[in-house]
């Protein structure tokens, strides 16, 4: 047995969660549980440092069932090897990674042991700290898919010097967050000049991470004055990927055959200029779905998780010479974890330079009369977190409840699929684990009393 920290939301409390856009009770709790039977090509790490991100907090908040282990990012010893696992290992070697806490069952950073494939961890060097390589799990990763795999950067020398691109130029919108502070060095590495925006307290912090331009988002001519001044800029990444920053990056390309790659669903309306969101769960090599049963669903790439071995296993060299983002060291063992997520992971991610977005824009008061019919009026995203929330909220109403959805003209009412024979389905599925959950409950939210 180990100790871990596990997700302990039921549907209930993630519908209202969702509806409400706000954290709404504790979301993890330490429990025991099996220690990881190491499986082919497997090793079994020992964790000594994890690291907290945004999406930490959107999965236990809104998505992950109860009963998973959370946490994504980490680094720590290998324990045990199975003899066909691949990257020459040894018990005691530093290691590091990330996986897809929360989601993939009975695997998470937030425990004392996590198993993982031999091929998709890297060696930490003796100049790199636990923590600090920790810290490179989603971040880094992140910005490497985007940068080679998606914006067709070349990857740097093996020895870490810049590639044969000297002087071209890519725009990073939020570089002070921390997939941006690691995009700003990788383009460096590949020979790019670097464009970047950035609050002005943190000018000189990317600046330090080596941007060689920074502009101030909150100015209304910035998109304007970047194009002006780097007028053949075709590449941009978008690290917030909310509000109008896509719009932004979208502006200051204008060219035809431009692409903006995201880190959420997003979209510009600019003519030639093609968005592109990604997902840094698709390099671990295996299909997942994003709020299921209707979100979307991404298929296995072998192509990602090839990408993300080569670089694991440049890692070793590259991270001597790549920095860190700013650490925000918290309380040791899982009761520091279990302090950011009391005091707030926004705060705490803010500290740090890092954004934080729900994937929701605005969610208004919900409203149930009787005789249960449930009136939602909702601002989301996309067709499908709009259709993730109704399907969730109708399921609290009970299952004979019906939607009326009252959403931004652009997006398609998601009624349909609710009143399909799999959405009635998996809506009766999600009304017996309500009423399994509200059986627990000591208060019932406010809103859930209005009629």
């Amino acid at each position: 047995m180990m100790k871990a920290l596990v997700t302990e939301r039921g549907m209930l409390t993630r519908s209202i969660n969702m509806l409400a856009g706000k954290s709404i009770g504790k979301g993890i709790k330490e429990v025991d549980v099996p220690r990881p039977k190491i499986a082919k090509n497997e090793i079994l790490v020992k964790v000594r440092a994890t690291a907290l991100n945004p999406i930490d907090a959107k999965f236990i908040d809104f998505i992950a069932p109860s009963g998973n282990i959370a946490g994504c990012d980490f680094a720590g010893v290998v324990e045990e090897i199975r003899q066909d696992a691949p990257g020459g290992w040894k018990v005691n070697d530093r290691v590091a990674g990330f996986v897809q806490g929360s989601i993939d069952k009975g695997r998470g950073a937030f425990a004392e042991y996590i198993n993982v494939e031999g091929d998709l961890a890297w060696k930490i060097p003796d100049e790199v700290s636990d923590e600090e390589a920790a810290t490179f799990g989603i971040p880094a990763v992140t910005a490497m898919q985007a940068l080679y795999l998606h914006l067709d950067i070349p990857w740097p020398a093996a020895d870490g010097t810049a590639a044969n691109s000297v002087g071209t130029p890519i725009f990073i919108y939020g570089g002070s967050s921390s997939v941006g502070l690691f995009a700003i060095q990788l383009a460096k590495k590949s020979g790019f000049t670097v464009i970047t925006t950035a609050s002005p307290h943190s000018f000189d912090l990317v600046k330090k991470y080596g941007a060689d331009d920074v502009f101030d988002y909150h100015q209304p001519t910035a998109a304007q004055d970047i194009a002006v001044k780097y007028p053949n800029i075709t590449r941009a990444l978008d690290c917030f990927s909310e509000g109008k920053s896509t719009q932004f990056c979208a502006e200051v390309l204008k060219r035809s055959g431009s692409k903006v790659v995201t880190l959420l669903d997003s979209k510009a309306n600019v003519p030639g200029v093609k968005v592109e969101m990604i997902m840094s769960f698709q390099l671990l090599g295996k299909a997942f779905a994003w709020l299921p049963p209707i979100g979307h669903k991404f298929s296995a790439s072998p192509k990602e998780r090839e990408a993300l071995v080569m670089f694991y296993a440049s890692l070793n060299e590259l991270a001597k010479t790549i920095n860190p983002p700013p650490i925000k060291t918290m309380t040791p063992g899982f009761q520091g974890i279990l302090e950011v997520f009391d005091y707030g992971m926004t705060h705490v991610c803010r500290d740090n330079g890092s954004m934080v977005n729900t994937g929701i824009s605005d969610v208004l008061p919900i409203h149930l009369r009787l005789p249960m019919k449930l009136i939602i009026a909702i601002r989301a995203r996309s067709v499908d977190v709009a259709g993730w929330i109704a399907l969730h909220a109708a399921a609290v109403a009970g299952p004979e409840s019906h939607g009326q959805f009252l959403m931004d003209k652009e997006i398609v009412e998601p009624a349909s699929y609710i009143n399909s024979a799999e959405g009635q389905k998996v809506q009766k599925m999600l009304w017996n684990e309500t009423v399994d959950e509200m059986s627990k409950l000591t208060t019932v939210p406010a809103w859930m009393r209005k009629v």
